[in-house]
């Protein structure tokens, strides 16, 4: 018996894009769908040419309408969109809001996490990504980078990490007003001076509306010395999150490119970044309820 039409959609409503995360009939992408007798052909429109996720589609399609009752063998072709499909694409990923509306919109359930310093050289970005890769490992979806806040489609995440700019300027307070209700994480290290500095980010995280979460001591050693996150969070009235031990290899897993929560997950500091990203997914307080304008 021939597959009907509507089982074959139905099958490829399976097929998932997996950068846009959404089922290829939804987005448009279902270029052609064709079948004589149990022979079926399909032809998918992809976002841009030379698509190196390319081996995704083929066996994704293989398997979802090879499963159908009635298919003898699956071709699959592709294509690529037109600019003009590809902006009616953008707008409608976007709710129908035009490319030309600088505008952002979470779900409402996306929590936002503003990883914030006084001053630069801490650890704060190697924490934002080590505490976002730690949030992956605990089942969450999570997205991060502060330069792409406006020009990424975040799609449907729990956790968003903001990688802050260093110190109290215009460009943190302006970040921080783009963040409505997000909520703050300060990082210092245990020297008194980064200690003092660190007072000032978290003054600004809450001027701008954010909830401070928590204080982080970042590179905890003989060196550096201890206590400086203790004092921080005492002064400010919030938690110590934890403290992270300075060690080699957070720096030369982050050279390589792959968080040390994720290439030594049983070493110190990813032990403490672990439990840390705990607390933080144990004290999740909500999300956003407004439309966020883009970083331009």
């Amino acid at each position: 018996m021939e597959p009907s039409r509507e089982a074959l959609l139905d099958a490829l409503s399976r097929v998932i894009d997996p950068e846009l995360r959404k089922p290829v009939t939804e987005l448009d992408m279902v270029r052609a769908l064709t079948v004589a007798g149990g022979d079926v052909s399909v032809t998918i429109a992809l976002t841009v040419a030379g698509c190196p996720l390319r081996n995704s589609f083929q066996e994704q399609v293989a398997r979802e309408l090879g499963a159908v009752e009635g298919v003898r063998s699956v071709r699959l072709d592709f294509d690529v969109m037109t600019p003009e499909e590809r902006a009616a694409l953008t707008m409608k990923l976007r709710g129908g809001r035009p490319p030309e509306e600088r505008t952002i919109r979470l779900e409402p359930t996306t929590r936002v996490i503003a990883v914030a310093s006084g001053k630069g050289g801490v650890g704060k970005s190697s924490l934002t990504v080590n505490l976002a890769a730690a949030l992956s490992s605990l089942g969450r979806e999570v997205g991060v980078l502060e330069q792409f806040l406006g020009d990424v489609l975040w799609g449907d995440l729990d956790v968003l990490v903001v990688d802050m700019p260093p110190g109290t300027g215009d460009v943190s307070i302006s970040l921080g007003q783009l963040l409505p209700r997000a909520e703050a994480v300060v990082v210092t290290t245990p020297q008194a001076l980064a200690q003092e500095v660190a007072v000032r980010a978290a003054e600004m995280a809450q001027k701008t509306g954010m909830q401070l979460l928590g204080v982080i001591e970042n590179m905890t050693s003989e060196v550096f010395g201890s206590g400086g996150g203790e004092r921080l969070s005492a002064q400010l009235g919030v938690p110590l999150l934890g403290s992270v031990p300075l060690d080699a290899r957070v720096r030369e897993s982050g050279d390589a490119g792959v968080p040390l929560v994720l290439a030594d997950p049983d070493s110190a500091p990813a032990q403490a970044m672990l439990e840390i990203a705990r607390t933080l997914d144990a004290s999740r307080a909500g999300g956003f309820t407004r439309t966020l304008p883009l970083v331009s």
